[in-house]
């Protein structure tokens, strides 16, 4: 769980999450939208991808990103919840 968190705590990767609900996009595609050097891009993906938000295929030697819906809505209600609040005064 703490590997989702940290995926989601820098704006670029919270940015590229947003693009992913849209569409899934090649890296070469986001590095374009973000305007990001190759490597910054590349981090940041890797971080999303240990954190399980996204899924990849590869055609040739372009890399697809897909956004893990399911993972992003369990995340969310986490989070939901966890500030709800669980007290009982």
């Amino acid at each position: 769980m703490a590997d989702r968190y940290k995926a989601i705590s820098h704006e670029v990767r919270r940015k590229i999450i947003m693009m992913l609900r849209v569409e899934p996009l090649t890296a070469g595609q986001i590095v374009s939208r973000l305007k990001l050097p190759n490597s910054t891009a590349s981090q940041h993906l890797s971080v999303l991808r240990h954190g399980s938000l996204v899924r990849t295929e590869k055609s040739g030697t372009e890399i697809t990103y897909f956004l893990k819906e399911s993972v992003i809505d369990e995340l969310y209600n986490d989070l939901a919840w966890l500030l709800k609040g669980t007290t009982n005064d």
